[in-house]
C-alpha cells in the first residue's frame, strides 16, 4: 500500500498495512499517512512496533530480552570475578558491607555469593518480563547494565589483573 494517500476511509484500509489507527477528529476519516507498514508516529518520531519473542504462553519484547540477558551475564561475570578476587585478597576486599558481614557470619563466600546472585538474576528476569509492557523499564535495564559494568565488573578486573 502506497504512503501517498494521506486520508482514507476505514473500508479502504488494508489490515495488513495498518497496526494502529487514528481517526481525524474533524472529518472522521482515518489518517494512514503515518501508520503505513506497521509504523506510527509517537511524540513526533516514527516508531516501529515492539518485536515479541514467544516462550510458551509468555511473550517478551526482543529489546527487553537482550537488555535483561546482558545484565544477567554481567551478574554472572561479577559473581565469578568476586569469588576469584575474594579468594586472592580475602573477604575484606568485598565492597558491600552487608555481603561482607554475611560472608563472615556464614563462613562460606561461595554460598553467600551464589544466593545473592540467584536473587539478583531472579529480579532481573522479573524486570525483563515487566519491561515488555512497561517500555520505560528498557532504558533502566540498559542504565543498570552500564552502571553495573563500571562499578562491579571493571574494578574486579583491575584488582585481579594488577594485584590490588
Amino acid at each position: 500500500m502506497a504512503a501517498a494517500t494521506a486520508l482514507q476511509t476505514f473500508d479502504e484500509a488494508q489490515e495488513d498495512d495498518v497496526r494502529i489507527i487514528k481517526r481525524c477528529p474533524d472529518s472522521g476519516k482515518i489518517d494512514l499517512g503515518a501508520y503505513v507498514h506497521h509504523t506510527y508516529v509517537q511524540h513526533g518520531r516514527v516508531r516501529k512496533p515492539t518485536v515479541h519473542i514467544r516462550m510458551g504462553r509468555l511473550s517478551v519484547s526482543r529489546k527487553a530480552l537482550l537488555l535483561g540477558f546482558s545484565l544477567i551475564l554481567l551478574q554472572i561475570a561479577d559473581g565469578l570475578l568476586t569469588y576469584s578476587g575474594l579468594n586472592i585478597f580475602g573477604v575484606q576486599m568485598e565492597g558491600n558491607t552487608m555481603l561482607r558481614e554475611m560472608m563472615h557470619r556464614s563462613g562460606s563466600v561461595a554460598w553467600v555469593l551464589f544466593l545473592t546472585k540467584m536473587f539478583a538474576i531472579a529480579m532481573i528476569a522479573w524486570l525483563t518480563f515487566q519491561a515488555t509492557t512497561r517500555r520505560w523499564l528498557r532504558p533502566v535495564l540498559g542504565f543498570l547494565s552500564g552502571i553495573f559494568f563500571s562499578v562491579a565488573v571493571l574494578p574486579w578486573c583491575f584488582f585481579i589483573l594488577h594485584g590490588a
